[in-house]
Protein backbone atom coordinates (compact mmCIF):
# COMPACT_ATOMS: atom_id res chain seq x y z
CA UNK A 1 0.00 0.00 0.00
CA UNK A 2 3.03 2.48 0.75
CA UNK A 3 3.53 2.57 -3.80
CA UNK A 4 -0.28 3.29 -3.65
CA UNK A 5 -0.88 6.99 -4.64
CA UNK A 6 -4.22 7.24 -2.80
CA UNK A 7 -5.79 9.83 -5.11
CA UNK A 8 -5.50 7.55 -7.92
CA UNK A 9 -7.34 4.84 -6.09
CA UNK A 10 -9.82 7.22 -4.98
CA UNK A 11 -10.00 8.30 -8.80
CA UNK A 12 -10.35 4.44 -10.09
CA UNK A 13 -13.06 4.09 -7.34
CA UNK A 14 -15.09 6.68 -8.75
CA UNK A 15 -14.76 6.08 -12.21
CA UNK A 16 -16.22 2.50 -11.17
CA UNK A 17 -19.02 3.75 -9.42
CA UNK A 18 -19.95 6.03 -12.48
CA UNK A 19 -19.68 3.02 -14.89
CA UNK A 20 -21.65 1.37 -12.24
CA UNK A 21 -24.47 4.33 -12.30
CA UNK A 22 -24.58 4.20 -15.92
CA UNK A 23 -25.05 0.45 -16.21
CA UNK A 24 -28.11 0.60 -13.61
CA UNK A 25 -29.28 3.63 -15.31
CA UNK A 26 -29.65 2.16 -19.05
CA UNK A 27 -30.75 -1.76 -17.26
CA UNK A 28 -33.55 0.58 -15.38
CA UNK A 29 -34.98 1.97 -18.31
CA UNK A 30 -34.83 -1.81 -20.46
CA UNK A 31 -36.79 -2.93 -16.91
CA UNK A 32 -39.22 -0.02 -17.60
CA UNK A 33 -40.00 -0.78 -21.14
CA UNK A 34 -40.43 -4.37 -20.43
CA UNK A 35 -42.72 -4.03 -18.42
CA UNK A 36 -44.94 -1.11 -20.21
CA UNK A 37 -44.43 -3.73 -22.97
CA UNK A 38 -45.94 -6.10 -20.63
CA UNK A 39 -49.02 -4.23 -19.58
CA UNK A 40 -49.83 -3.38 -23.12
CA UNK A 41 -49.98 -6.57 -23.86
CA UNK A 42 -51.76 -7.51 -20.84
CA UNK A 43 -54.14 -5.17 -21.51
CA UNK A 44 -54.94 -6.46 -25.17
CA UNK A 45 -55.25 -10.00 -23.54
CA UNK A 46 -57.77 -8.65 -20.56
CA UNK A 47 -60.38 -7.88 -23.43
CA UNK A 48 -61.04 -11.13 -24.55
CA UNK A 49 -60.11 -13.22 -21.46
CA UNK A 50 -63.02 -10.89 -19.27
CA UNK A 51 -65.53 -12.20 -21.49
CA UNK A 52 -64.96 -15.67 -20.82
CA UNK A 53 -63.33 -15.27 -17.26
CA UNK A 54 -65.74 -13.49 -15.55
CA UNK A 55 -69.16 -15.47 -15.60
CA UNK A 56 -67.06 -18.50 -14.72
CA UNK A 57 -65.56 -16.16 -11.91
CA UNK A 58 -69.17 -15.05 -10.67
CA UNK A 59 -70.33 -18.90 -10.33
CA UNK A 60 -67.89 -20.19 -8.43
CA UNK A 61 -66.63 -16.95 -6.17
CA UNK A 62 -69.19 -15.64 -3.65
CA UNK A 63 -70.77 -12.44 -4.12
CA UNK A 64 -69.23 -10.28 -1.23
CA UNK A 65 -66.27 -10.74 -3.40
CA UNK A 66 -67.35 -10.30 -7.06
CA UNK A 67 -66.39 -6.44 -6.46
CA UNK A 68 -62.56 -8.29 -6.90
CA UNK A 69 -63.19 -9.69 -10.07
CA UNK A 70 -62.54 -7.03 -12.65
CA UNK A 71 -59.57 -5.44 -10.66
CA UNK A 72 -58.09 -9.29 -10.71
CA UNK A 73 -58.77 -10.04 -14.02
CA UNK A 74 -57.17 -6.99 -15.00
CA UNK A 75 -53.73 -7.64 -12.67
CA UNK A 76 -53.74 -11.04 -13.88
CA UNK A 77 -53.70 -10.22 -17.89
CA UNK A 78 -51.12 -7.97 -17.34
CA UNK A 79 -48.50 -10.36 -15.21
CA UNK A 80 -49.02 -12.52 -17.68
CA UNK A 81 -48.39 -9.90 -20.37
CA UNK A 82 -44.95 -8.76 -18.51
CA UNK A 83 -44.64 -12.33 -18.08
CA UNK A 84 -44.53 -12.62 -21.90
CA UNK A 85 -42.20 -9.90 -22.41
CA UNK A 86 -39.60 -10.79 -19.92
CA UNK A 87 -39.91 -13.81 -22.11
CA UNK A 88 -39.30 -12.06 -25.42
CA UNK A 89 -36.91 -9.70 -24.33
CA UNK A 90 -34.63 -12.74 -23.03
CA UNK A 91 -35.15 -14.27 -26.71
CA UNK A 92 -34.44 -11.05 -28.66
CA UNK A 93 -31.42 -10.51 -25.96
CA UNK A 94 -30.21 -14.42 -26.78
CA UNK A 95 -30.55 -13.74 -30.45
CA UNK A 96 -28.53 -10.60 -30.38
CA UNK A 97 -25.72 -11.94 -28.59
CA UNK A 98 -25.32 -15.17 -30.61
CA UNK A 99 -25.26 -12.92 -33.79
CA UNK A 100 -22.64 -10.91 -32.15
CA UNK A 101 -20.96 -13.27 -31.24
CA UNK A 102 -20.67 -15.03 -34.21
CA UNK A 103 -19.64 -12.09 -35.73
CA UNK A 104 -16.76 -11.68 -33.96
CA UNK A 105 -16.06 -15.58 -33.67
CA UNK A 106 -15.90 -15.51 -37.77
CA UNK A 107 -13.77 -12.69 -38.07
CA UNK A 108 -11.39 -13.05 -35.27
CA UNK A 109 -10.72 -16.53 -36.37
CA UNK A 110 -9.66 -15.11 -40.04
CA UNK A 111 -7.55 -12.59 -38.43
CA UNK A 112 -5.97 -15.24 -36.16
CA UNK A 113 -5.34 -17.90 -39.05
CA UNK A 114 -3.38 -14.36 -41.17
CA UNK A 115 -1.31 -13.05 -37.74
CA UNK A 116 -0.58 -17.35 -37.41
CA UNK A 117 0.69 -17.60 -41.03
CA UNK A 118 -2.04 -20.40 -41.72
CA UNK A 119 -3.36 -18.59 -44.42
CA UNK A 120 -2.18 -15.40 -46.49
CA UNK A 121 -5.43 -13.66 -46.02
CA UNK A 122 -9.01 -13.43 -44.95
CA UNK A 123 -10.98 -16.10 -46.98
CA UNK A 124 -14.33 -14.62 -46.29
CA UNK A 125 -14.87 -10.32 -47.10
CA UNK A 126 -16.99 -9.17 -43.74
CA UNK A 127 -19.37 -7.99 -46.62
CA UNK A 128 -19.78 -11.42 -48.86
CA UNK A 129 -22.83 -14.17 -48.82
CA UNK A 130 -20.30 -16.67 -47.01
CA UNK A 131 -19.28 -14.59 -44.36
CA UNK A 132 -22.82 -14.02 -43.35
CA UNK A 133 -23.40 -17.59 -44.08
CA UNK A 134 -21.11 -18.16 -41.76
CA UNK A 135 -22.27 -15.94 -39.34
CA UNK A 136 -25.69 -17.06 -39.32
CA UNK A 137 -24.91 -20.88 -39.08
CA UNK A 138 -22.95 -20.14 -36.34
CA UNK A 139 -25.37 -17.92 -34.92
CA UNK A 140 -28.69 -20.48 -35.36
CA UNK A 141 -25.88 -22.85 -32.94
CA UNK A 142 -25.50 -20.55 -30.55
CA UNK A 143 -28.74 -19.49 -30.29
CA UNK A 144 -29.83 -23.05 -29.94
CA UNK A 145 -27.66 -24.18 -27.37
CA UNK A 146 -28.61 -20.92 -25.37
CA UNK A 147 -32.36 -22.38 -25.51
CA UNK A 148 -31.15 -25.90 -24.92
CA UNK A 149 -29.73 -25.11 -21.73
CA UNK A 150 -32.90 -22.53 -20.23
CA UNK A 151 -30.52 -19.43 -21.34
CA UNK A 152 -27.96 -20.34 -18.45
CA UNK A 153 -25.09 -22.08 -18.70
CA UNK A 154 -24.69 -25.59 -18.27
CA UNK A 155 -23.19 -27.54 -14.74
CA UNK A 156 -19.30 -27.12 -14.67
CA UNK A 157 -19.60 -23.25 -16.06
CA UNK A 158 -21.81 -22.44 -13.71
CA UNK A 159 -20.02 -22.85 -10.87
CA UNK A 160 -16.86 -21.57 -12.91
CA UNK A 161 -18.99 -18.31 -13.22
CA UNK A 162 -20.52 -18.38 -9.76
CA UNK A 163 -19.22 -14.79 -8.55
CA UNK A 164 -20.35 -13.59 -12.17
CA UNK A 165 -23.86 -14.88 -11.25
CA UNK A 166 -23.63 -13.24 -7.32
CA UNK A 167 -22.90 -10.08 -9.28
CA UNK A 168 -25.42 -10.11 -11.97
CA UNK A 169 -28.03 -11.02 -8.59
CA UNK A 170 -26.62 -7.40 -6.73
CA UNK A 171 -27.02 -5.58 -9.74
CA UNK A 172 -30.67 -7.60 -10.53
CA UNK A 173 -31.34 -6.38 -6.31
CA UNK A 174 -29.93 -2.58 -7.13
CA UNK A 175 -32.39 -2.56 -10.27
CA UNK A 176 -35.17 -3.83 -9.15
CA UNK A 177 -35.37 -1.72 -5.66
CA UNK A 178 -37.13 1.75 -5.72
Amino acid sequence: MKAVDPNEVIEAMSGLYQILLAVIATLRLKFAAAVTLGCSIGDMFHASIHVHARPLLEKNISPEYHKWIDPGIKYSSQAVGVFLAWILQRIMSAIHCSLRGAFLFVSSSQDALVKLGYISSPVLEKDSTLFSGAVMLLALIGFLSQASYGFGLPFPLNLLFLPVYVLEFVITQMIGSV
